[in-house]
């Protein structure tokens, strides 16, 4: 395979791996001998299950990504889109559940 060189991790960029799963660096950390970075998914589709955000070494994240591009406004409000998503899934599971309950005991 080509051997990119290794690329720089930054804020605002969206860094893309072989399998196609991008993460969204919302900030890095050098302020440590292994600089870290936070990342956000900037899939507004993300399936269920799957981590929406984390952190990782800078290091990993160059030997994991293999694309990097720029984050736009979009890239930005998936996260929230997602959570959003989550935490009515959430409260719906949770109505059905309760409604499931009372017609049981009915």
């Amino acid at each position: 395979s080509m051997i990119t060189t290794s690329m720089e991790v930054r804020m605002g960029f969206v860094y893309e791996n072989d399998a196609g799963e991008q993460r969204l660096v919302v900030s890095v950390d050098h302020g440590r001998a292994n600089p870290v970075a936070i990342w956000r998914t900037p899939d507004p589709n993300l399936p269920k299950g799957a981590k929406a955000q984390g952190s990782a070494t800078v290091a990993s994240f160059r030997r994991w990504a293999v694309k990097m591009r720029k984050a736009t406004p979009e890239d930005w409000s998936a996260f929230q889109q997602v959570e959003r998503r989550r935490v009515w899934n959430k409260r719906d599971t949770e109505a059905m559940r309760r409604i499931k309950q009372s017609l049981a005991q009915a």
